[in-house]
């Protein structure tokens, strides 16, 4: 189970319903997968960190959402993901077709 990661100044509550934390998967271009539990209004940049630094990545990665590229700002909660979502993790000089 993938370890909650929080971020500071977190001080309004959850939707009504809806679970304070998210699971999300990151797969890399080679389709490993890694999980990670992080706050719905957490800004991705901390997911982001954390997949690096499990990896002991270097270079410049950027992640992609729905076919998108995600910034490091958004929040799972504007981006209405949920936890069987997941992101993809590749190299920054790739090309998507």
């Amino acid at each position: 189970m993938g370890i909650p990661l929080t971020c500071q100044g977190e001080v309004q509550a959850p939707r009504k319903g809806a679970s304070l934390y998210v699971e999300l998967w990151v797969t890399d271009e080679f389709g490993n997968r890694a999980r990670f539990k992080l706050k719905r209004r957490c800004p991705l940049w901390v997911l982001f960190e954390a997949y690096c630094s499990r990896r002991k990545l270097t270079g410049d990665m950027k992640f992609l959402f729905a076919g998108r590229e995600v910034s490091p700002l958004d929040t799972p909660e504007v981006l209405n993901m949920s936890d069987v979502d997941s992101l993809i993790a590749l190299p920054q000089h790739c090309l998507v077709v």
